[in-house]
């Protein structure tokens, strides 16, 4: 990675009964995140939502 390129790390909270889904979740959000913003290198760790930090911020919406 060069030190000049965008990268993100982040954690990706989803329902304990979703977490089955974690690599096709992860596919779709790399790809937006190139996609939409350039973001070539990504680090998505994914908690579930029991596990989750709660007073973390929040970007994006809630379903």
């Amino acid at each position: 990675m060069q030190e000049n390129a965008a990268a993100l790390d982040c954690h990706i909270v989803v329902e304990r009964d979703r977490m089955g889904e974690a690599d096709k979740i992860k596919e779709n959000v790399k790809s937006v995140l190139d996609e939409r913003f350039s973001i070539e290198h990504s680090t998505l760790e994914f908690e579930a939502t029991d596990n989750a930090h709660q007073e973390a911020q929040v970007f994006g919406h809630r379903s």
